[in-house]
């Protein structure tokens, strides 16, 4: 497909994508007050911001963790630099930036649906002096109309899975186009780096920079949450299933049904909106009605299964549980970033679709952590198998698992000295 045939298609598009975003709004997608946004229409923002804000894009939550993460090593390396907004996709994404604890100011706002008028709009209004986009999302009108202003393009924390690089493959002119315009291309591994190149990237732009989907300060511990988790766990194991996915869910609640016992299971969906559906589903397996956090509702001694249906407090469970399953591996959904429970030292659980952060569980195995099963219903003998281990192996995995954490941390400083460098040398070209 060539860009010109992208945006005709657009064109043709353009009678119904009202339709189609409320249509989206009616399922809890979209943000029924600022659907104007995803017309490129920003006018709320018109006092806040001047021209040459530094723009990060991301979809949903784990590119926006990779985001924040970014925005306060840029902070950290220039406190003077200018406004920074971050785009995404999701309300959840959203509600994740308002709720986060940053150094950096930060605003959040949707982003422009990928027709080339609504593009120009949203560059006309904030005309940033770079773009930073997180991770592997490529609106081809986005990228080339940044770029098509000589405003920097960057994409940080890079990579692609081997479905998209052939799909980017048979797509040849247009992906010179997009990955072809970028300054500067920080790849999670050097398969990611060459990745790039192949698909057009000028090979001296394309560095291994490693994930950004670690955050520099440590998650935030609620000490009221975990003393409730520890009186209703007792004596009882914690097994926490993190970020699942539909399809994943049934084999916690398995896990919950068959050893009740001696494990309590915590579910935290990756998306929360989900919770009432799985508690339903939970109810009918175990017979129990299942306590849910988002209604203030909390376990107990009997309960089987507590679910955790709230952002922002994963750290109070990552440092109370016993073992986690980390979800989006068991259904190709690529798999979360693991970093984050191996910060805590956590053994972790994990099906075979890992692509999206395929060099972290790689480092990790290396650290005997990650434990991966291949189907569904291998869940609960794994986490039983875990369980079982010897406390000073335990300990030893745990520490090198930090150890590797550690180094993780600095990555994105080092990016944001390589964006600012990219920025300043092009300014001079100007």
């Amino acid at each position: 497909m060539s860009l010109r045939l992208y945006n005709f298609l657009w064109t043709c598009l353009y009678p119904i994508i009202g339709l189609l975003l409320a249509r989206r709004a009616r399922a809890g997608k979209e943000d029924t007050a600022r659907l104007g946004e995803r017309y490129g229409r920003y006018g709320r923002y018109a006092e806040i911001y001047q021209r040459g804000s530094i723009w990060l894009h991301a979809v949903s939550v784990g590119e926006t963790i990779a985001a924040l993460a970014l925005a306060d090593a840029l902070h950290d390396e220039h406190n003077d630099h200018p406004p920074i907004i971050i785009t995404t996709n999701t309300i959840t994404a959203a509600q994740m930036i308002a709720r986060a604890k940053t150094r950096a100011s930060i605003t959040h706002i949707y982003q422009p649906l990928d027709h080339p008028a609504f593009v120009d709009r949203f560059l006309d209004m904030f005309s940033p002096q770079v773009a930073i986009f997180l991770e592997s999302d490529f609106w081809p009108n986005l990228v080339t109309r940044t770029a098509a202003r000589h405003i920097p393009v960057i994409f940080a924390s890079s990579q692609l899975s081997q479905k998209a690089v052939t799909s980017w493959r048979r797509q040849a002119s247009i992906a010179r186009q997009i990955f072809g315009c970028a300054d500067l291309i920080l790849a999670v591994d050097e398969d990611q780096q060459q990745h790039f190149i192949t698909l057009g990237a000028t090979a001296s732009h394309v560095h291994v920079g490693g994930s950004l989907k670690m955050t520099t300060a440590s998650l935030p511990i609620d000490a009221d949450l975990q003393n409730l988790i520890r009186k209703a766990s007792g004596k009882r194991a914690i097994f926490l299933a993190a970020s699942t996915h539909e399809g994943e869910d049934e084999s916690a609640i398995a896990v919950a049904q068959q050893h009740a016992d001696k494990i309590l299971t915590i579910i935290a969906p990756r998306h929360p909106e989900r919770a009432d559906a799985i508690a339903v589903m939970a109810h009918k397996a175990i017979g129990q009605i299942i306590p849910q956090r988002s209604k203030g509702q909390t376990p107990d001694s009997g309960t089987a299964l507590y679910m955790l249906d709230s952002l922002g407090e994963m750290g109070s469970v990552f440092d109370l549980a016993d073992v986690v399953f980390l979800g989006g591996s068991l259904v190709p959904k690529g798999g979360h970033n693991p970093l984050e429970p191996a910060s805590f030292g956590m053994p972790i659980i994990t099906g075979t679709h890992i692509f999206k952060n395929e060099a972290e569980f790689n480092a990790l195995f290396s650290c005997d952590i990650i434990h991966m099963i291949d189907q569904p219903d291998d869940l609960g003998a794994m986490v039983t198998s875990v369980l079982s281990f010897d406390a000073d192996i335990k300990q030893q995995q745990a520490a090198a698992a930090k150890n590797y954490v550690e180094s993780a941390r600095q990555r994105p400083l080092k990016a944001a000295r390589m964006i600012f460098a990219v920025v300043n040398a092009k300014a001079v070209d100007k």
